[in-house]
């Protein structure tokens, strides 16, 4: 499981929300490609989960066949830290060191 969670960290996922009516119709399309889902929240016309970086682009053409708003709420992982750090090289350098 401890591994799982590093990949997860190394690659980078998100977390998103969907809104309309056709949610259902939506996860079944989304489990038709292949992209896996987790940590799912549903309130009756939202739903709320986390993918993976790399596959959240994959989710945009089906939420629109579906005809459901989708946008990004949090982004997590390595990715991240790295643009939020990318200037301070001194950082860097003080971790590796440590």
């Amino acid at each position: 499981m401890m591994i799982i969670h590093l990949v997860r960290f190394f690659l980078g996922y998100v977390r998103f929300r969907v809104s309309g009516v056709f949610i259902e119709r939506f996860l079944n399309l989304v489990s038709a490609k292949g992209i896996h889902l987790w940590g799912g929240i549903r309130k009756e016309t939202d739903y709320s989960g986390y993918v993976l970086r790399s596959q959240y682009g994959l989710l945009h053409p089906i939420a629109r066949k579906t005809g459901l708003h989708m946008q990004i709420e949090e982004k997590f992982g390595f990715p991240v830290w790295k643009k939020k750090h990318k200037g301070r090289i001194g950082f860097a350098i003080g971790m590796l060191i440590f």
